[in-house]
Parts: structure tokens; sequence; C-alpha cells
């Protein structure tokens, strides 16, 4: 019996699952881990109690389809607790 094409085929089918397999893990890790986000409440007190506030725009210089900002980010303290918000657009 021979070998030789058994473990190849056993590599090269490994390789083929491991690549989309790390891929998907890659993209799906963050959303699967992410926190829940803050309710309206607390995002209207930081809102009103801003001390400093600037904007993501799309459409400057160098940014492209996939990497690009947009919307309002927010920073406010309250209550001695420090709130970096983005609301997005």
């Amino acid at each position: 019996m021979n070998r030789k094409p058994f473990l190849v085929g056993l590599i090269v089918g490994g390789l083929l699952g491991l690549i989309p397999g790390f891929g998907l893990g890659v993209y799906f890790l963050p959303i699967i881990v992410a926190e829940r986000g803050a309710d309206e409440t607390v995002l209207a007190g930081a809102d009103a109690s801003a001390e400093r506030r600037g904007m993501f725009v799309r459409d400057l210089p160098g940014s492209d389809p996939l990497h690009y900002g947009d919307g309002e980010i927010i920073y406010s303290v309250e209550n001695g607790t420090t709130y970096i918000t983005l609301q997005g657009m």
C-alpha cells in the first residue's frame, strides 16, 4: 500500500480547511466576544456632558471603500467615569 498519495491528500486537505477556518475565526471572534453596548440613557448623558467632540468624515483624501470612519465621536466625563462614544451615521 502506497501512503504517499494519502499523506499528500491529508496535508493539502488540512491546508485547504485551515486557511478559510482561520479567516472565519478572525472575522467572527470579535463579534462573539463583544460586550453589550451602552443603553440610550447613558448615551444621552454622555452627549449632554460632552467636553470634546469630533467628526469622522468618509470622503477624506487617502480613505478607501474599506477603511474609513463615518460618525461623531464624543468625549465626556460623568460622575468620575470617562466615556468615549461613537455615534455612527
